[in-house]
This record gives C-alpha cells, structure tokens and sequence, in this order.
C-alpha cells in the first residue's frame, strides 16, 4: 500500500495549518509542518483492500509514523533516512486500539514520548509509547 494524500483541496488546507498540524503526505512528497518538502514518499504494507488507513501521523523528529487503520489496528512504522522514490518503512509493532471505532485524529507529543488518538467513538487517549507493546505477532 503506498500512503498518499490525493485531494489538492485537502493539501491547500493542510498547507495554510500545518504549522499546527505537523507532518502530512501529499501526492508522493512529504512535507513537513511549515510546509517544505523534506522528502518522498514511503510504502507501508502490501497492496491489500481490507486494510483501509484511518489516520496517519508522522512524529515531531521523522524517525516514525504510527499508522491507524479501520479495523482497529495501529502500526508503528520505522521511516529510512533516504530521499529514494518509494522507500520501504520497516513496521516496527502493531497493536489493537482499545477505541471502539475508527481512529479519526494521531499526534505525537513534543518529544515523542506520548501518543494521542482520537477516535469515532468520541473518546480522546493518550498513552506513553514506550508502554504500547500489545504485540500481534
């Protein structure tokens, strides 16, 4: 699966609060919270249907981005220091959200120490990272 942002209204809008935001992917280039481009997109996963993207955050230092799908799953994704087209993202650990719906919204604290999901279900969590090892494997 390769994740990319295809909406150019989506991007415009992104583009004028990303300051606020963070890091958004956008038509196979990253970009960063002030809107410059430090890099090329990443290919997570394999090409599979069932597994639709929620929610994407990248962390404050670009070393990572936690990756939400609709099923419920999390996966923490290790992003390479490269600027080669279509980059593999090594998954680091999945686990399962104890949301019950779809995660809408992912921000990493400051220090990356923290993570907060926001969810369908109306509930906001924040959880050290450091303490999410409900490992799927």
């Amino acid at each position: 699966m390769v994740l990319e942002v295809m909406d150019s209204h989506f991007f415009f809008w992104i583009e004028k609060v990303g300051v606020f935001f963070g890091q958004v992917m956008e038509e196979s280039r990253r970009w960063n919270g002030l809107g410059e481009k430090v890099g090329l997109r990443y290919v997570i996963g394999e090409d599979d249907d069932a597994s639709q993207v929620s929610c994407v955050q990248c962390s404050p230092d670009s070393r990572c981005m936690i990756v939400a799908y609709i099923n419920g799953l999390l996966r923490e994704y290790l992003l390479p220091a490269t600027t080669a087209v279509d980059a593999k993202a090594q998954m680091n650990r999945q686990w399962r959200s104890t949301h019950t719906a779809p995660i809408k919204l992912i921000r990493f604290s400051s220090n990356s120490a923290m993570l907060a999901t926001g969810s369908a279900d109306f509930t906001l969590k924040v959880e050290f990272i450091a303490n999410l090892t409900r490992s799927l494997w």
